[in-house]
């Protein structure tokens, strides 16, 4: 676990350093774009993969884990895949899977966040329990949206109204567990 903590700052230091030469120093061409784009895109990946290695090194939640793992690494490979020039086989179905990945990435790890927390009070776990359904249905209704192309109304006003509930539960449950010491 720490030499994968050590690889995924080291990343974020070079791809800092590079990136502010770049931008100092360059002259922004295709090369260059590209090379920052990667920079921008490995630091993602380092804030993504944090809680992934938190949970790692804790034994915790392994399942759910190695998805998070799983679908961040094979998202990063398919866009620096993407940025480099390769041409996608069946495209619209490669980006489809790219952002379906990416959309299961950040929701993985958005749960792992919230399971940081250790707290025995019963309040936090209903929180942090809801929470995290309320992820899974945002996830499962932006996957519906990215396959099917869009969502009809009624069901986009509820995914929406799912959304503000995540960013509540998101944001309510550091702060219970704060108020709750």
């Amino acid at each position: 676990m720490r030499a994968a903590l050590v690889i995924l700052i080291s990343l974020l230091v070079i791809s800092a350093v590079i990136g502010i030469i770049i931008i100092l120093l360059g002259s922004f061409d295709e090369t260059e774009i590209r090379i920052l784009f990667t920079c921008g895109v490995l630091s993602a990946y380092t804030a993504l993969m944090t809680p992934s290695l938190f949970h790692i090194g804790r034994g915790r939640y392994t399942y759910l884990t190695r998805m998070a793992i799983t679908s961040t690494s094979t998202a990063l490979v398919m866009l620096l895949f993407l940025v480099w020039g390769g041409e996608p086989i069946k495209g619209e179905s490669y980006f489809r899977s790219l952002v379906s990945l990416g959309v299961l990435a950040v929701a993985t790890n958005h749960s792992l966040v919230l399971l940081i927390t250790g707290s025995t009070k019963l309040i936090v776990k209903v929180v942090q329990q809801t929470t995290i359904s309320i992820i899974v249905l945002v996830t499962i209704f932006f996957l519906v949206a990215i396959w099917n192309d869009g969502l009809p109304e009624p069901l986009l006003r509820i995914f929406f109204a799912l959304v503000v509930l995540d960013a509540l539960g998101s944001m309510a449950t550091p702060v219970l567990v704060k108020s709750l010491r």
